[in-house]
This record gives C-alpha cells, sequence and structure tokens, in this order.
C-alpha cells in the first residue's frame, strides 16, 4: 500500500510515502471506510534481504485506495488495475471507434 501511495502522491522516499499513509489510513479508518479493514499485514522482503510486516491488499481495495487520494496519476493507475483485474477487455479486443478511421482519399480508390 505504501508504495502504490508513493506512486500517487509522486514521493520518492519511503519514510515520507509511509508517513502519508500512515496519516490516511487513520483518516479513512475514522471515516469508515473498508479500505483500511481490508488491509493484510504480510511479510514481504525489503531491499535489505530482511522481512518486514507492510499492509497489502486485493485489486479491488487497491482501487478504492486510488480513488481516495487525490492524484494526477489515479486515472492511469485505474485503468491499469481495470486491466489486470479482468474488468475491461485487453487492448487487442477493444472495438475500433470508428470516428478514429479515416476516410480513403479518392486518389488511393
Amino acid at each position: 500500500m505504501v508504495d502504490i501511495v508513493a506512486v500517487l502522491v509522486d514521493q520518492h522516499e519511503h519514510k515520507k510515502a509511509k508517513s502519508y499513509w500512515s496519516t490516511l489510513k487513520q483518516r479513512l479508518q475514522e471515516e469508515g471506510s473498508e479500505v483500511v479493514t481490508n488491509c493484510d499485514q504480510l511479510k514481504m522482503q525489503a531491499t535489505d534481504g530482511k522481512f518486514y510486516s507492510t499492509d497489502a491488499a486485493d485489486t479491488e481495495t487497491i482501487f478504492r485506495l486510488v480513488q481516495s487520494v487525490p492524484s494526477p496519476k489515479a486515472e492511469p493507475i485505474k485503468l491499469w488495475l481495470s486491466f489486470q483485474h479482468g474488468k475491461l477487455p485487453k487492448p487487442n479486443k477493444l472495438k475500433v471507434c470508428p470516428i478514429m478511421l479515416k476516410p480513403a482519399s479518392k486518389a488511393a480508390q
């Protein structure tokens, strides 16, 4: 969850992103949001090789988290999550919009 928040708020320092997530988590909890309730603590390996407990969630919970953070990066992340979760057709299955097609020129006919 910290990594997702870091991307959303464009924060490259882990400690600051973790602090932002802690504050956001507290606010969401006070609002009764299910985002915090649906987070689980999992031990994951860090860059130093040690295992630390960190908040983790499923795709739906992450999607809700992304919706709760005002960020210009939210829309691309939500779209990516939708593709990954299978709620939207894969790009090669998308139908071409008729207005995107250029009419054939008379010279080409």
